[in-house]
């Protein structure tokens, strides 16, 4: 009993100890003019002889503490008020470089170079049996370098569009407001000068980005959550609820691959369930749900429906004898 006491006591001084050396290192990064030696001992609560052993201890380890005499004391300075860098373990550089394989579509904003930097020369523990897929085309870094410039300094960006789905290129002037990241893919929201309106660029559709030498508006009316509460990806507009049936045995699909987030899936216990949620804009919701096949079939809204209907249409003529072109 006496030893697991004088154990417990030992492990209590040490946690003692790590948490005062802590706080000297907070009380001189807070300290610019630097701290007597007294106050230091008062603030911690500890004689002097405990302040010189720890002030030691943290020389040792590394920060670089300085000290001057004043009027008979002795004051300690966080020499240009810098902290010693944290060298990140084995096991926590193999979670960075994880994490920087998922940051591709991010290349060339100035997080993903921090973490390059961070990365150079340490190599991980061991390789983790994971395999990653291959993204879809993302933008080029330049693209999206000058994006963030433009954001940061606050100015007004110029680039040309390539409209999805059509030949259509145009020369856009815009106010950047934010970037959103939606399944590996980049887009920026902004006010359109020219179209007056705010809209959203998919960073991979812009080329030949500038950032002009003029200051872009401020545009507080924009509210990124808002916009996007109920989008299925990167369209924004009027929310719509909408109700598609699905085989209950398929419920599970559902929540895994969902329209939405706060989708609601219920079983309706004759063989069915029915899938429900708001979405901003039809077009998105319209792709989820053909990517079901003929397992799935829209209740409301009439819209959706007629929307689906032409999508098919349009499919099926492809496929007629007199279009194949086989």
């Amino acid at each position: 009993m006496v030893r697991l006491s004088s154990r417990k006591k030992v492990s209590e001084n040490k946690r003692e100890r790590v948490v005062r050396l802590w706080r000297i290192v907070e009380i001189l990064n807070d300290s610019p003019q630097g701290i007597l030696r007294e106050h230091l001992a008062n603030q911690l609560q500890v004689g002097r002889s405990t302040c010189y052993r720890d002030i030691d201890i943290l020389k040792a380890a590394g920060v670089n503490i300085t000290s001057n005499r004043y009027g008979g004391s002795v004051r300690y300075f966080l020499k240009d008020h810098t902290l010693p860098v944290l060298k990140p373990t084995p096991r926590q550089i193999l979670a960075l470089r994880l994490a920087r394989t998922l940051l591709v579509p991010f290349e060339g904003m100035g997080v993903v170079r921090e973490l390059d930097g961070l990365l150079k020369g340490r190599v991980a523990e061991s390789a983790f049996p994971l395999s990653l897929a291959s993204q879809g085309p993302t933008s080029t870094p330049h693209t999206l370098s000058e994006v963030e410039n433009a954001i940061n300094t606050g100015r007004r960006l110029r680039f040309v569009y390539h409209s999805p789905g059509s030949d259509e290129v145009s020369t856009r002037t815009a106010d950047p407001v934010a970037l959103r990241a939606v399944e590996g893919h980049i887009y920026l929201v902004a006010f359109d000068t020219g179209k007056k309106s705010v809209r959203t660029f998919k960073l991979v559709r812009m080329s030949e980005v500038v950032v002009l030498n003029c200051r872009a508006r401020p545009h507080p009316e924009v509210d990124c959550a808002t916009m996007f509460a109920d989008s299925v990806k990167a369209w924004s507009g009027d929310s719509i609820e909408v109700v598609i049936q699905i085989p209950a045995r398929m419920a599970a699909i559902a929540a895994e691959w969902p329209l939405v987030a706060g989708q609601d899936v219920r079983d309706q216990g004759n063989g069915t369930a029915l899938v429900k949620a708001r979405v901003a804009g039809l077009v998105e919701a319209m792709r989820w749900v053909l990517r079901w096949g003929a397992t799935a079939a829209v209740i409301r809204p009439h819209e959706l429906r007629s929307l689906i209907v032409a999508e098919l249409s349009r499919a099926l003529k492809r496929y007629s004898s007199s279009s194949a072109g086989v």
